[in-house]
């Protein structure tokens, strides 16, 4: 499917006009609302809070509610390093690709055969 306002960037426009589209190299930044860090940050809140609660009603003896805490405690900080882990992989793929592709680039300006 083709959206119809692709088409209205295609055709002239008058001097100063600002273009829809923007084909360059630059790298895009993409911000979460604030709307969705709000729900990331309740999600994460009330579902630590709601285990915290359940570990200490549990009818249990003290040593094992302090083992399931302890337990909890070390998923959470696994999660964290897992994903912070991830998004480092992630910016380094996107780093080499742009190197890689600075690097050919450049290549084929050099060997450009101008007339």
């Amino acid at each position: 499917m083709v959206l119809p306002g692709l088409f209205l960037c295609l055709l002239p426009h008058p001097p100063g006009y600002k273009q829809c589209y923007s084909f360059t190299m630059e790298p895009t930044i993409n911000q979460d609302s604030p709307a969705w860090m709000f729900f990331v940050h309740a999600s994460f809140a009330i579902s630590c809070i709601a285990m915290i609660i359940g570990i200490w009603w549990l009818p249990s003896v003290l040593w094992i509610k302090g083992f399931l805490t302890m337990g909890f405690f070390g998923a959470v900080q696994s999660s964290f390093t897992l994903s912070k882990a991830l998004r480092d992989q992630h910016e380094s793929r996107k780093i080499h690709h742009r190197i890689s592709e600075a690097k050919t680039a450049h290549i084929l300006k050099e060997y450009e055969i101008n007339p």
